[in-house]
């Protein structure tokens, strides 16, 4: 496993502990407010294991890790979070 998708997977899982110790140890929040939050942690993690799912089959495809279009993505983003 590569190491993109390694960080990928960790930071979603880390993410997943972290939200679980912060619900755990609160007991001040009304649990309407905590079964929206426990809603948002799992889109999240949802969202980050399926990209992680998109990269691992990406490589098992042969699939290059970033094409011309994402760079160029990314080139005018960074130039444009510069000037900004």
């Amino acid at each position: 496993m590569k190491a993109k998708t390694f960080l990928a997977f960790y930071l979603t899982f880390f993410f997943l502990a972290l939200a679980g110790i912060g619900l755990y140890q609160n007991e001040i929040l009304p649990k309407s407010l905590e079964i929206v939050h426990i809603g948002i942690m799992i889109a999240i993690i949802g969202i980050g294991l399926y990209q992680g799912y998109l990269k691992i089959k990406g490589d098992r495809m042969g699939q290059p890790a970033d094409d011309e279009f994402s760079l160029l993505i990314l080139h005018r983003s960074a130039s444009f979070s510069y000037i900004f």
